[in-house]
């Protein structure tokens, strides 16, 4: 039954390809051909191939592209666009998509009479002309007295004088207006009409690639009429006949278009699906009816590509005794023997072996047939190829050899036979990464195990000066880590940076390993080459066991880095409130300060850790230590907003009054920042309300500018100054309330811009009520009312206005 179902196969495809030819130029086919050769079928196009002089029409898939008047896109090789023909023009932005032709022939200017003026653009109509030296002119008048543009205007042309020049009578003149109107219909006619074929094909193209020709559905029609009637006959007379029923229809017997080529390709085809799916029968077949074995698909994979890839050796034992090639490659340069090791056909392999495949033939990428079984843990494909003498130290263009792969896939038995067949235990890839490194570097134990009963290096290191125990401390593989320090690894070797195994260990807060390394006498103060040392990358990542395992062993607890950042200090910025327990519980220096002069303190402001805050205020610590640009931890915990800090601070005596480098005070920067609460708490401890910055500035000025009515109301309630103006400009609260940039960055947040113009509103009526001067001037001589004017505030104009209405 399967040559009776290969047979009915080759007739149905058979008579589809005669039914329907489809082609690149027809645009009938357009829609077809787009489905089955793009994604997406809009992306289809068919256009001119221009390469080489080719001159024959393509089709690929492209995204859609605009194109401007006066060009065309066509193939050189890829999408290119060119400028129309000269008898062709364009003259309207479109997307040429077929034929690569511009959208309209330009006119011919051969009527009775016409000859041309210009040949016009690749955008633009020829212009026709009567011939005066022949005494004809315009039947009706152009725009231009000289010339008309026969795409809008009527370009006829009649005889007004003879040749000579001499006035011609009005009989004649009306016998030959008859006869030039008469050719003149008839040119025309015949002119336009070539156009306007032109224009219905160019416009009715859309419609035509979606919807077949008369003659496609006549050949549709008939084909399945064809198949529905002969289907049962045909299934009957190859019953009748024989088995080997294709061995006696020759193919000649079809009356194919393109018979002979097409069927070839059909076989191929078929081929191709077979070898793939593994169905002997049918390669048999097919290879009975010397189908090309050769032939590739548009990767360069061949049949017995195919074949080799799924593992079927039956078909590939047939297609080698068909004469197929053992070494044809793809375009990555991947064998029959390549796939069938990648696979792990084991049986495949060692057919095609016994068919001298080269078991050295390596891909683009320098990978050879061992190296992919070595790295997939194909031991029994591995075992077949070193049978045969394999190269077991040929590298990958990475410098990877097939022992560093079985290492990093942690494959014990290959590595064991790599080993067995003299690989290089030592070998390094281009990274200088060696096969004990990577086999640390994934925590494969029996595998370093191995290695290192073969003489590996264990103190051998890569690129970047790190070694095998490096490695396995920085991923946390404890027992790997124990394997090597029984081999002598050296658990103070550091990398190019410093860093020692334990400084690694302790910044993945790998617990056990770090455990491991301290019985092995690692030395728990070994800093990096920033002075970071071990428990000060403890403490950052917030390993509390770890520190606290540290401690146990005599970690220095004030060693800080180039940067004099102590443990605590790292512990206290991270908010890590169990650890800062642990170091205050180890007497640790609480006033130690960085090289920004930013103490413990000032950092647990800074973040609003307020349990930190507590802890360092119970040990002390000074609550007026500043950085260096004057910032006190007041400072900090009012600039963050957080309330908690400041309660904190203020019950163990901040200085309320301290003040900045800017002259800043804490209450000046809970007003700027708009912390109603934080301001609350100041004014409780007597803060000044008077205490400005460097320009003069005062908390109720910047409470105004910024917009925070509340704020405003506590500081005029605690008799803030409504007339004390900031230098230079010598502008009040007032002015500060009026200002509204149109263009402030609140408007690209309309809520937040009118959130912004009602808090201001507000403030004003506060100001105006604790009899703010509405007429005092900056030193522009500028008003209130003049600045809200110039913002466009409308409401606040308003209050002003009636304030002065008022007060006159």
């Amino acid at each position: 039954m399967n040559d009776i179902f290969i047979f009915l196969a080759f007739v149905q495809v058979l008579s589809f390809n005669e039914a329907f030819d489809f082609s690149c130029p027809t645009k009938a086919h357009w829609w077809l051909r787009s489905k089955s050769k793009c994604m997406d079928p809009k992306n289809y196009i068919c256009l001119y191939d221009v390469t080489l002089r080719v001159n024959v029409y393509r089709d690929k898939c492209y995204r859609p592209r605009i194109l401007a008047p006066g060009y065309k896109y066509v193939f050189q090789p890829n999408l290119n666009r060119a400028t129309c023909n000269f008898t062709r023009y364009q003259p309207f932005i479109f997307d040429t998509v077929g034929n690569s032709e511009c959208a309209f022939q330009k006119s011919f200017c051969n009527s009775e009479g016409q000859i041309t003026h210009d040949n016009g653009t690749t955008m633009s109509d020829r212009t026709c002309k009567c011939n005066s030296n022949k005494g004809y002119t315009f039947v009706r008048g152009p725009k231009n007295h000289y010339y008309c543009n026969p795409t809008n205007e009527d370009c006829s042309c009649h005889i007004g004088n003879n040749p000579k020049n001499n006035t011609i009578g009005s009989k004649d003149l009306k016998f030959y207006k008859e006869i030039n109107i008469t050719n003149f219909i008839a040119n025309h006619s015949q002119e336009n009409t070539s156009r306007e074929l032109k224009r219905i094909d160019f416009d009715n193209y859309k419609y035509n690639i979606a919807s077949p020709t008369k003659e496609y559905r006549s050949k549709a029609v008939t084909c399945v009429i064809i198949l529905v009637v002969c289907y049962p006959v045909f299934v009957v007379v190859v019953y009748i006949l024989a088995r080997n029923i294709l061995r006696r229809i020759p193919i000649c017997n079809f009356s194919l278009m393109q018979g002979e080529t097409r069927m070839k390709n059909a076989y191929v085809s078929m081929l191709f699906v077979a070898c793939k799916d593994g169905h002997t029968e049918t390669v048999k077949r097919l290879l009975q009816n010397n189908v090309d074995v050769l032939q590739c698909n548009h990767d360069g994979e061949s049949p017995l590509y195919m074949a080799c890839s799924g593992g079927h050796k039956d078909i590939v034992n047939l297609l080698l005794k068909g004469n197929a090639l053992v070494s044809q490659c793809d375009r990555s340069g991947q064998s029959p023997l390549y796939v069938a090791c990648r696979g792990g056909h084991t049986d495949t392999v060692q057919l095609l072996l016994k068919k001298n495949a080269n078991a050295s033939q390596c891909n683009n990428f320098g990978e050879s047939p061992l190296y992919v079984a070595s790295r997939l843990g194909h031991t029994d494909t591995v075992n077949l190829l070193l049978h045969n003498n394999n190269h077991v130290c040929r590298c990958t263009s990475r410098g990877e050899s097939p022992l560093y792969a079985a290492c990093e896939g942690g494959h014990t038995v290959i590595v064991e036979r790599l080993l067995q067949n003299n690989a290089a235990v030592l070998q390094s890839t281009r990274n200088e990464d060696f096969p004990l490194y990577v086999a640390c570097r994934h925590g494969h134990t029996e595998t370093v195990k191995l290695l290192l009963k073969n003489n590996a290096n264990v103190s051998q290191r890569n690129n970047t000066g790190e070694s095998a125990l490096c490695v396995a401390c920085r991923n946390g593989h404890t027992e790997t880590i124990k394997l090597l320090l029984h081999f002598n690894a050296d658990a103070s070797q550091c990398n190019r940076d410093g860093k020692s195994p334990l400084y690694v260990a302790c910044a993945g807060g790998h617990y056990e390993v770090v455990e491991t390394l301290l019985l092995k006498k690692a030395d728990a103060s070994q800093c990096d080459m920033k002075g970071i040392s071990p428990l000060y990358v403890a403490c950052r990542g917030g390993h509390t066991e770890t520190v606290r395992l540290l401690l146990q062993n005599d970690a220095d607890i004030n060693l800080s880095n180039k940067w004099l950042e102590s443990p605590l200090y790292a512990a206290c910025r991270g908010g890590h409130t169990d650890i800062v327990k642990l170091l205050l519980q180890e007497n640790i220096d609480v006033f130690q300060c960085n090289r920004d002069g930013e103490s413990a303190l000032f950092m647990a402001c800074a973040g609003g850790y307020t349990d930190i805050v507590g802890q360092l205020l119970d040990k002390n610590a000074d609550v007026s230590q500043c950085d260096i640009w004057g910032n006190s931890p007041l400072h900090e915990a009012c600039k963050g907003g957080y309330t908690g800090a400041v309660e904190l601070l203020l019950q163990n005596n901040a200085n309320v009054s301290q003040c900045n480098q800017w002259l800043e005070s804490p209450l000046y920067v809970a007003c700027r920042t708009g912390y109603s609460d934080i301001v609350e708490l100041l004014l409780d401890s007597n803060a000044d309300v008077f205490l400005c910055d460097q320009w003069e500035e005062s908390p109720l000025y910047v409470a105004c500018k910024g917009g925070h009515p509340n704020i405003v109301k506590q500081l005029l309630l605690n008799n803030a100054d409504v007339s004390h103006c900031e230098q230079p400009g010598g502008q009040s609260p007032l002015h500060a309330a009026c200002i509204i940039d149109p263009f402030d960055e609140f408007r690209s947040n309309k809520h937040a811009y009118k959130k912004k113009y009602k808090d201001c509103i507000e403030i004003v009526k506060l100001l105006i009520i604790w009899n703010a001067d509405v007429k005092m001037r900056n030193k522009e001589g500028i008003t209130p009312l003049r600045i809200a004017s110039i913002s466009h505030c409308s409401k606040i104009v308003k209050l002003l206005k009636q304030s002065l209405k008022s007060k006159s």
